[in-house]
């Protein structure tokens, strides 16, 4: 990006807002991965829509970090506020 690490502080006020950006752009396109499998089979007119499972393994192996992001280890410090989080989080359940 020809830009220092340093510099996305620019953009951002710390590494915890950082992380719950990255956290609520993750668990939005998930959510809209398993929508638009939905939506597809709606489309094709199956009776039994698919597995939000298997759309949701397919976008984790398309997006490996996004998936860590959301569903690996935690990161040490960071507790991800609730009122930002949750509503994108439990989209992907619907």
């Amino acid at each position: 990006l020809g830009m220092v690490s340093s510099a996305v502080y620019r953009y951002v006020g710390s590494r915890d807002e950082l992380l719950t950006l990255l956290l609520v752009d993750a668990y939005t396109e998930l959510a809209e991965a398993v929508e638009r499998a939905r939506d597809a089979a709606a489309d094709r007119g199956n009776l039994v829509p698919p597995s939000p499972g298997r759309a949701a393994r397919s976008w984790a192996v398309e997006k490996p970090a996004g998936w860590a992001l959301l569903y690996g280890s935690p990161v040490p410090g960071y507790h991800a506020p609730r009122d930002k989080t949750v509503e994108p989080g439990t989209r992907v359940v619907g």
